[in-house]
């Protein structure tokens, strides 16, 4: 008939059920009953329905994937808790329980560390019977004595050092915390008092750094002065019997006791007078400074204080009837006493005739001492200053540098046994090194010259502070090669051409030419008649013949200016005369002194230079 057979939810209208995760259902027959829901099932193990797959429990904020969340000190802890991956993930979530390994600080993380927050759902349906998934939680170590202390000021105020800076505390970073530490000359523990939290390491109530270091006070000059005086008596004589004829009364005895009774009060004035520089003073030195005469130093961690200025001379104390000791105190700016120094004065009380005596062998005794002085202070400005010669600023001299060691042998790899094998290669290497010195190699030429007693002079080593070392060692090699091929020359020349007699300058031989022709020579005159000159080849052109020039080298012929007298005769044109001639004449039984300057030629000959 076309009608719709009505469907009739058999569910409606039935109870609820009562099961956990269980909802009605319709069986075949159109029955309605109560089932676990989808995604459940009923093992009938008491549990009811429960969930077929466990849930996945994922850490947040946990970029490595390791389950490993850093965090540094003043840091705040921030809990990121899990993601539930799961069907039923809100049913999860509202029975997640997370659980912390140690009590969280309140505030900022101080302690480092690590801890752990387990975070569980219970499947009690499991075995074990729950899901569970861990975060490790690392706290990191900072330099609190680095750190800006604005960051910490307000949200960590513990990891602010707490150091007492001004009074030259220094801040020591130690693992997870830091420490105060005094500078020298000073005590305490280094820190400004911490009112509340965490108190760092070394922290004993914050006492600061408090200068405990006494000054020092040292004295100049004579240490005891002396004062010498006359001594109170009678006449003195010259001869012993004289002197012991005298007898010291008693008027002279009070006399010696009033004198006695002043000294104490001169030696007051003297101070006062001369700020305690007459204690000082001597007859090399009769007008010193009353600071130079005691000096107080004090170390401090910034640096070292002259109290010289502050120093106090007390009282002069009485110690005996001639012997006083005068105090010296000084207290430096924290209120450190410097330790009492004395200076001994003592009164001597001479007779008359001794006093010079007295004083010329102080004299002699000071001046002796003053030069001891003066020459020690030579000996160690000569001392330093060979120093400096011998280090030339710029100079460069054999590597000071430790040299290398022998390396250890490399392990053998042979078929004979390991005593040989080590001993080749101790061998060996004693070959390339030398233990516990420089290679033997690496003193190059180049340093030898460097270290040669030019570069170690002024000179060398101003030239090394203005050019490179291997140019002035091409500028010196140059000069060598220079040298030597210059006497080279020489020595090939008189190889080649041995001295002869002759000139082997040419410039030498053309000057001698030069001068012969600017000679007139003169013969003897024959009787009755004048002497004329010998024409030469001067200014009017007429050229004659030279006589022959004058050799320095002694010949057999006798015509050398060494060679032995021999009498020649000339004839009226000028020319020599032969032997024959010569006897003819009567010539050899003339006086050869007598008119030689005439007969012989002009010894004048150029210099050999």
């Amino acid at each position: 008939c076309g009608c719709t057979k009505p469907v009739v939810d058999a569910c409606a209208g039935f109870p609820p059920c009562k099961g956990k995760h269980e909802i009605c259902t319709v069986t075949k027959g159109n029955v309605p009953k109560c089932a676990c829901q989808p995604g459940f099932v009923n093992n009938n193990d008491g549990y009811g329905c429960i969930d077929e797959t466990p849930p996945l429990l994922r850490l947040q904020n946990d970029p490595d994937g390791d389950g490993t969340t850093p965090f540094k000190q003043g840091d705040v802890y921030e809990e990121y808790a899990v993601d539930i991956i799961d069907e039923n993930a809100e049913h999860y979530l509202r029975s997640l329980k997370i659980a912390y390994s140690q009590a969280l600080p309140l505030g900022c993380l101080t302690q480092i560390g690590e801890f752990h927050v387990n975070y569980t759902v219970a499947t009690p349906w499991t075995s074990p019977p729950y899901v569970r998934v861990t975060r490790r939680v690392v706290i990191h170590d900072i330099d609190e004595c680095t750190a800006d202390p604005k960051l910490h000021e307000e949200t960590c105020p513990e990891l602010v050092p707490r150091c007492a800076v001004n009074a030259g505390a220094k801040c020591v970073n130690t693992r997870g915390s830091y420490t105060c530490e005094c500078p020298e000359y000073t005590s305490g523990d280094g820190f400004l008092p911490v009112p509340s939290g965490r108190k760092p390491k070394g922290y004993k109530g914050g006492t600061g750094c408090v200068d405990t270091n006494r000054p020092v006070i040292e004295l100049s000059g004579p240490n005891p002065k002396v004062f010498r005086v006359c001594k109170c008596g009678g006449l003195s004589g010259i001869m012993p019997a004289s002197k012991n004829a005298v007898v010291i009364h008693l008027d002279e005895e009070a006399l010696m006791a009033d004198q006695r009774s002043r000294y104490e009060t001169e030696i007051k004035a003297m101070i006062t007078s001369t700020k305690g520089a007459e204690l000082c003073a001597t007859h090399a030195n009769i007008e010193p400074s009353p600071l130079s005469c005691a000096t107080a130093k004090d170390h401090t961690y910034k640096g070292v204080v002259d109290l010289s200025s502050q120093i106090r001379i007390g009282a002069p104390v009485q110690k005996s009837a001639l012997m006083w000791s005068v105090p010296y105190e000084v207290s430096d700016a924290a209120g450190n006493e410097a330790t009492v120094v004395w200076r001994d004065i003592i009164i001597e009380e001479v007779d008359l005739n001794d006093l010079e005596s007295h004083i010329r062998e102080e004299v002699s005794l000071e001046k002796d001492a003053k030069m001891k002085e003066e020459v020690n202070r030579a000996i160690l400005a000569e001392k330093k200053k060979n120093e400096r010669r011998d280090k030339p600023r710029g100079a460069s001299t054999r590597p000071e540098e430790k040299a290398p060691s022998c390396p250890a042998c490399p392990a053998c790899k042979c078929s004979f046994d390991e005593s040989k094998c080590n001993a080749i290669c101790k061998k060996h290497a004693a070959k390339q090194c030398v233990q516990g010195s420089a290679p033997k190699n690496s003193y190059s030429m180049k340093d030898k010259f460097l270290d040669s007693w030019f570069i170690s002079s002024g000179i060398g080593g101003w030239l090394l502070d203005v050019f490179p070392a291997s140019f002035i060692l091409f500028v010196f090699f140059l000069n060598v090669v220079w040298f030597g091929l210059y006497c080279a020359r020489y020595v090939i020349t008189y190889v080649m051409k041995p001295l002869d007699g002759s000139y082997s300058d040419v410039r030498a031989e053309a000057r001698e030419r030069e001068m012969l022709s600017s000679v007139n020579y003169y013969w003897s005159p024959e009787p009755g008649a004048r002497a004329r000159p010998i024409p030469s080849s001067g200014g009017d052109g007429s050229a004659t013949s030279v006589p022959p020039r004058v050799s320095m080298s002694v010949r057999g012929d006798g015509s050398g200016i060494f060679s032995p007298p021999e009498s020649r005769g000339f004839r009226q044109d000028g020319n020599a005369m032969t032997p024959n001639e010569t006897f003819s004449n009567g010539m050899m039984g003339r006086n050869e002194d007598l008119d030689s300057i005439y007969r012989r030629l002009s010894p004048i000959t150029p210099s050999r230079r």
